[in-house]
């Protein structure tokens, strides 16, 4: 495997680099552990951006995903993946409806889930992917599916949603340049990523990993060859042009922390005792959604999802 290290931040060219420690937890053991000392992580001082730095080059990258250790949202349980693209799909249609054959490309669609659930909303749909499986899971349930963009070159959108993708891009700045010249003029992009600054993220340290078992693995390193934090995506987007139209974050987290623990464990059948409506589950439900509204809201969800228009259409937009 070939290494390769930069010499500056992705999104502000600042030089002024600390060097962090890596996860405990590695993504690709296989292809990746054996070079263990050859690959780190660093902080940006000036926009607390984090990557992988060195890192893998792009053929030892392409290699991973080709291979049968990658394992895409085609191995997620269907249920919570399907309410997440129904849940995605509805904020980008806070913004646009399906309107007039308006187009949407799922850049990196994985089985085709969000790609699904767009075209039953009346998208002129089509998704993106470079992993086999991904592809063949999309061609298998007749979804629009292409794996390489010079299919779409000459092709224009209204959105273009990155689930779970952005982080795995080796350049930032050079990837959202590639996406906004594939936007119509009001176009939207649609980002997931994992927040760097979740409370999940803030209880797993080496330390804490170490010592109490805390799971780490969400950081995929070093396939996330970025860590985005609220602050580090604006100011991506600022140097491009864009603001963000909103922002929040979703997701606890919580009850993965120590998932690794029982991971061999076999569960047993559940059992559900259906009751009728009550005050006190009434308050108990409004009690809950209102800490998740505070918790998304103050930034700490395990995940960060922004919809990112040019800034020509007005400035930039808080969390919701």
């Amino acid at each position: 495997m070939t290494v390769i290290t930069l010499g500056d931040c992705p999104i502000c060219h600042s030089r002024d680099l600390a060097v962090i420690p890596t996860p405990r937890h590695w993504v690709g053991e296989t292809l990746f552990c054996r070079h263990a000392d050859l690959l780190g992580l660093t902080r940006c001082i000036v926009c607390d951006f984090v990557f992988v730095n060195p890192r893998p080059d792009e053929s030892s990258l392409d290699e991973f995903y080709s291979s049968h250790d990658f394992a895409n949202d085609a191995v997620m349980a269907h249920e919570p993946a399907s309410r997440r693209a129904a849940l995605q799909l509805a904020g980008v249609e806070r913004f646009m409806r399906p309107r007039g054959g308006a187009r949407l490309l799922d850049y990196g669609c994985g089985e085709g889930l969000l790609l699904r659930e767009a075209l039953a909303a009346g998208w002129n749909a089509i998704g993106y992917d470079i992993g086999v499986s991904a592809i063949a899971a999309c061609r298998q349930r007749g979804l629009p599916v292409v794996d390489a963009l010079d299919d779409i070159a000459d092709e224009r959108f209204d959105v273009i949603v990155l689930s779970h993708v952005f982080e795995h891009l080796a350049n930032p700045s050079t990837a959202l340049e590639s996406l906004k010249v594939k936007l119509v003029l009001d176009g939207l992009i649609f980002f997931e990523v994992p927040n760097a600054k979740s409370l999940r993220a803030k209880l797993s340290p080496q330390m804490a990993t170490a010592w109490l078992g805390f799971d780490e693995r969400y950081r995929a390193f070093p396939i996330h060859l970025s860590y985005f934090s609220a602050r580090a995506m604006l100011r991506l987007l600022r140097r491009h042009g864009m603001a963000a139209a909103w922002m929040t974050t979703t997701g606890l987290g919580l009850d993965r922390l120590i998932a690794h623990r029982n991971e061999h464990e076999v569960a047993g059948p559940s059992l559900r005792i259906h009751r009728a409506p009550s005050v006190r589950g009434g308050l108990r439900r409004f009690a809950r959604d209102a800490f998740k509204q505070a918790f998304f809201g103050l930034g700490m969800g395990e995940n960060l999802l922004v919809i990112a228009r040019m800034r020509a259409h007005g400035g930039e937009g808080g969390r919701k």
